[in-house]
Formats: structure tokens, sequence, C-alpha cells
């Protein structure tokens, strides 16, 4: 729900390599395999952040921007625009409940065969985390004095969904569907459109103070009339 102001280094480094670690059984193998930093970062480094259209067109309009507070110095920055992802889509019918959330996760392409949209491949989840982190370097830490200390400057709250058993598949196959993914060790539900749907060439990323003024939400109210 808010982003600090990261730099690339920090970013396609530090975070992207902290995020990566897991295991995964991909396909029909009994194997395990260790996951490591995806190849294709453009196109596997998702970051689930709501268009300035979703936001008008939530339940709340524009009010529920206030609570997603990021911005434009932050959100605007040049390497993150290609892993944009939308927060609605699909037939999840809540998506248009506007999004006040950290949630991190790790997942596999399971299926890439030739001529298979991404629609249709099979995904399997590594790990899942929520928690109360917003996505910044005081939240997240950062490596200082030649990487041999790491310094976090905000302590957060976070609860890790995993298998339980080393024997598990350390995955969650996704239902067909929706967002819903299930595995050997039960069900789990992200909120967001899976798998996530890149921007269109229209859509630009919300921004607390970078949103039209003019223009009304789907309740009729601007934002120059909330910020009297």
């Amino acid at each position: 729900s808010s982003m600090g102001l990261l730099n690339d280094k920090w970013f396609y480094g530090e975070f992207t390599e902290s995020c990566s670690q897991g295991r995964c059984r991909r396909g029909e193998s009994r194997e395990l395999g260790l996951l490591g930093k995806p190849r294709d970062l453009e196109r596997d480094l998702h970051l689930v952040w709501p268009t300035v259209d979703e936001v008008r067109g939530s339940l709340e309009g524009w009010q529920a921007g206030f609570s997603i507070p990021g911005r434009e110095k932050n959100i605007s920055q040049s390497f993150l625009q290609q892993h944009y992802r939308k927060w609605g889509g699909g037939n999840l019918q809540r998506t248009r409940a506007a999004p006040h959330i950290k949630m991190y996760t790790r997942f596999c392409r399971c299926q890439s065969a030739e001529g298979k949209g991404e629609e249709e491949e099979d995904f399997k989840f590594a790990w899942l985390c929520l928690g109360s982190h917003n996505l910044s370097k005081a939240a997240w830490g950062a490596l200082q004095r030649k990487d041999s200390q790491l310094m976090i400057r905000s302590y957060e709250l976070s609860v890790l969904v995993a298998p339980r058993l080393p024997s598990d598949s350390y995955a969650m196959v996704r239902r067909g569907g929706g967002g819903g993914v299930s595995g050997a060790s039960g069900a789990v539900s992200v909120p967001f459109a899976f798998p996530p749907r890149p921007y269109l060439a229209a859509d630009r990323p919300w921004t607390v103070d970078g949103a039209p003024d003019w223009q009304p939400d789907v309740n009729g109210l601007t934002l120059s009339e909330l910020r009297r």
C-alpha cells in the first residue's frame, strides 16, 4: 500500500535476491527444485499496484486512494514502470475493494508449452508473506559496512505461509478461474487477479499526490472536493 524511494541497485539486488529463494516441484517431477533469481526480471518480477482508474472506479472512489499513500516521486521512477501489474481483473468481484495490503510471494511457472498463454499456465507458490511492511529499505533493511551488517529502521510483523512438512511440495497450485491457490498444505487465496495483469498503454500507477483533481470518481466526487 506504500512504497519508499528506492534505487535500482537495491531493488534488483538485495530485495530481489531476498524474495527469490524457495523450493518448488515443477510439473510431475517428484524432486524439489531450488528456486533462484528469475532469469527474466522484466517478465517475472511483478509489482501489483492499482492504477489511477482502478482507484477512481473502486467502491470508495478517490477516498480509497488516501489509504494507498504512494508518492509521485517514488512510484514514477522509470525502472519500476515495466514491473507494474494491475490490482483487478479476472472474475474476482472483490477487486473493486481498493487494497491496503502488503503481500510478497515467490511463484514458479510449472508449464510453458508452446502456444500456451500465461492465462493457461499453471503456477506454484513456494511461499506467501503477509505483513505490515511497506516496500522500502527502512522496512526490508539494507546492507551496510561492506555488506557486514543489515540495517533495519522499521521493524514490522509478518505472517509467512508455507507448506508444513519437508515432504510437501513447497508449492500451492493455482485454482482455475480465480485468485485461489491450493496444494499439499491446504488452500490460500490471493486478493488480486492471478497471474497479475500488465498495465495497458493508457494505464498510470496511482499516486496520492499525482491523480487528477478535477475528474469525478465513481461516486461523483473529485479529489479537490475531498481535500477541502
